[in-house]
């Protein structure tokens, strides 16, 4: 069985060989179908008449890169907000639910007030709590939850989920081919008017949200702490979910005004993949949604990160194993250099026969996992490493062993084996995204909402252009100690 394994396993190697390069010699080609509707809605379509389906994808280029101070997170509400229907959808007396939404927020902005205050008067607090919670069951009365999901779930639907980055906000989902105009039909009432029923008790799990992900859990403590202290001017330094205060002070009035200004047609992308008529798609879509006004383009990110003059560290105390992320300030997407990072990426830490791997997990064994990452950004962005030490290891050890590897990379070219197999795998991950209808079309709408869906077209090239040097040469650039900043968890002391 052993040896079958084995067998399996240099036959598939083997393949992804020869489609590697069989693919790195070319430019892919998409006959991607482009549609602009006057109110600025995109349209992406790509025929692919494989199996009676199609996947879809809406992207708005907006997430907490957007955000400004005192309301963080807001982009991350609203996608969880734009699933609670609209005035016909997930309701069963929408004028019932206008009047009692009404009294909510002027009972919530009351008990806002009444926290403010130097001494909040408690008995105050208590009745209007009660007023609340009896205004909230009244409420649940009209409502019709998952509705939405429901009627996709009947129609075959699979796939349906909901994203949220630094750069774009996504909703997707996979229906057969004759569901084509229920969704549009559904879509097409949500952008043009989503009703933010729920909005206090959705404020409510998104705090637990943010209390289970981020300050109960050490990872996401010292992620949030890494990238608050690497950044000093640029909104990327604030955490996708937002602060806890912020959360907590959601007002209706600004979340709708948000999202009428990010949330528009004319910032709105539709990517579809599968067994379509493109011509159908666009005269479709153009029934439904074009009638949606367009809004006034909102204002541009134009804060610019400070070139780094220092190394920063930040200790985090926290009732947990010991824990450490270091991040070198990098290039954005577009930049040629991104595609070096991305196969340093591989080099360094991707699979047991990486350098980190074998160095700090197998032959050291001071770590129980090391990793590191060089996410798509739209701005300039980080390139992180996170490592456990495994104990009785410090993480002062597992530091000084990765900058060991680092310096490595400065003093000797890596090897033409590990250069071809970064980006066999960069090659072969690629390929497996573009087998499904759905890796497609969130390929397209991504690239298209970070700049342009013709970027990922020449993404095998440039992977297969890096060399030897250009790794050398990045490494010795940005993965300098001036430019660096650490973070690592260390045991509160009892």
């Amino acid at each position: 069985m052993n040896n079958l394994r084995k067998t399996t396993a240099l036959l598939l190697t083997i393949l992804i060989l020869v489609v590697s390069q069989a693919l790195l010699s070319q430019d892919l080609e998409f006959d991607v179908q482009e549609h602009i509707l006057d109110n600025g809605l995109k349209i992406l379509v790509l025929e692919r008449h494989h199996s009676p389906t199609f996947s879809v994808y809406i992207y708005y280029p907006v997430g907490s890169v957007n955000e400004v101070t005192n309301h963080t997170g807001v982009s991350h509400f609203i996608e969880h907000m734009m699933f609670k229907g609209t005035k016909t959808l997930c309701t069963t007396n929408f004028e019932a639910e206008v009047s009692l939404m009404k009294t909510k927020d002027e009972l919530y902005k009351q008990i806002s007030d009444e926290y403010k205050k130097l001494n909040p008067d408690e008995t105050k607090l208590r009745e209007l709590t009660t007023k609340v919670q009896e205004l909230e069951t009244k409420h649940r009365e009209y409502i019709v939850s998952n509705e939405t999901d429901k009627i996709y779930a009947a129609a075959g639907g699979t796939n349906m989920n909901a994203g949220t980055s630094n750069d774009y906000t996504c909703y997707y989902l996979s229906l057969p081919k004759n569901k084509l105009e229920l969704w549009c039909a559904i879509e097409s009432d949500i952008m043009s008017g989503p009703v933010f029923r729920e909005f206090y008790a959705e404020r409510a799990v998104i705090t637990e949200e943010r209390r289970m992900t981020v300050e109960d859990e050490p990872g996401g403590v010292l992620y949030e702490q890494l990238i608050a202290a690497a950044y000093t001017t640029h909104p990327y330094g604030i955490s996708v979910i937002g602060s806890m205060a912020d959360i907590q002070n959601y007002t209706r009035e600004y979340v709708e005004e948000y999202r009428r200004k990010y949330y528009a047609p004319n910032r709105a992308i539709i990517t579809i993949v599968g067994d379509v008529d493109s011509e159908m798609i666009f005269e479709m879509i153009d029934r439904y949604f074009g009638d949606i006004p367009r809004q006034p383009d909102p204002p541009n990110v134009t804060a610019e990160e400070p070139p780094q003059r220092g190394e920063r560290r930040v200790e985090v105390e926290f009732d947990a194993s010991p824990q450490i992320g270091i991040a070198f300030h990098k290039t954005d997407m577009t930049h040629p250099d991104q595609a070096v990072f991305d196969v340093l990426s591989e080099i360094l830490s991707s699979g047991r026969t990486s350098r980190l791997y074998r160095k700090l997990v197998e032959e050291e064994q001071i770590a129980v996992s090391v990793y590191s990452g060089t996410p798509d950004s739209k701005y300039p962005g980080l390139y992180y490493i996170f490592a456990v030490p495994r104990a009785p290891h410090t993480v002062a050890e597992v530091e000084k062993s990765i900058y060991d590897e680092i310096e490595k990379f400065k003093v000797e070219e890596v090897t033409d084996w590990e250069l071809q197999r970064a980006k066999n795998r960069l090659t072969a991950g690629f390929i497996m995204d573009l087998k499904s209808n759905d890796g497609l079309a969130n390929l397209l709408g991504y690239h298209e909402a970070m700049g342009s869906w013709g970027f990922m077209a020449g993404l095998l090239d440039r992977w297969n252009a890096v060399t030897a040097e250009d790794i050398q040469r990045v490494v010795k650039e940005y993965l300098v100690k001036s430019n660096r900043t650490v973070a690592w968890i260390s045991r509160v002391q009892q």
